[in-house]
């Protein structure tokens, strides 16, 4: 299997515009960016709106668009086009390995243009430990496309099948065991905007890169 590509951050600069909203110390900014990342990454949004002037629907449809994003990028590191078949199947199991990451603010320090945190991760190594595996069954489906089992499928078929197939490995490899990495600490900078802070879009990316890797292309 070729390199997987590098991980996409079209999504997060879109939701990157939403992550603004107003505190008062290190301590509220440490609350906001938790409650920030619990609603982008975990669908929780209670805390984050109770920071920010948004309603439940439009942080839902950051949540829900970023799931999409994730399945559409998780078909094109394996090799395969996203349908109406399996796109909701991938969004749901998305949600799922993300909802087993953990993280915190350990840290939090002001700076003169806004403030700088350390989070500590603890992430869902999934894609890292199993690549092995992952590489082996996408031999193995190639070959069976190659020895004529699919002949007289479309390939949004085939496609739907190989995605299918990959996300049967992936689920019972989480039923087994939740395939948690060491902790460890990452740092972002929150900027000052009019009447809060925003997180940027490569901060974000930091962030979901850390939640659950992939491993390097």
């Amino acid at each position: 299997m070729n390199k997987w590509k590098h991980r996409l951050a079209a999504l997060l600069m879109v939701a990157a515009v939403l992550l603004s909203g107003c505190t008062s110390s290190g301590s509220d900014t440490a609350e906001y960016l938790e409650s920030m990342i619990s609603s982008v990454y975990l669908g929780e949004h209670e805390s984050y709106m109770e920071s920010v002037d948004i309603a439940q629907e439009e942080a839902e449809d950051v949540y829900l668009d970023r799931l999409q994003s994730e399945s559409l990028y998780f078909a094109s590191r394996l090799g395969f086009i996203q349908s109406d078949d399996t796109l909701y199947r991938t969004m749901a199991f998305f949600r799922r390995v993300y909802g087993y990451s953990a993280f915190s603010v350990s840290k939090i320090e002001s700076t003169e243009k806004g403030y700088q945190a350390e989070i500590e991760i603890t992430p869902v190594n999934l894609f890292v430990e199993y690549e092995a595996e992952i590489e082996a069954r996408v031999l193995q489906f190639s070959k069976r496309v190659s020895e004529g089992e699919f002949d007289g499928q479309t390939q949004r078929e085939i496609d739907c099948q190989y995605c299918n197939d990959l996300l049967n490995f992936l689920d019972g490899k989480l039923d087994d065991k939740i395939p948690m990495g060491e902790p460890y600490t990452m740092t972002i900078t929150l900027q000052e905007t009019d009447g809060g802070y925003t997180v940027s879009g490569d901060d974000l990316l930091k962030i979901e890169q850390s939640l659950v890797p992939y491993p390097e292309a």
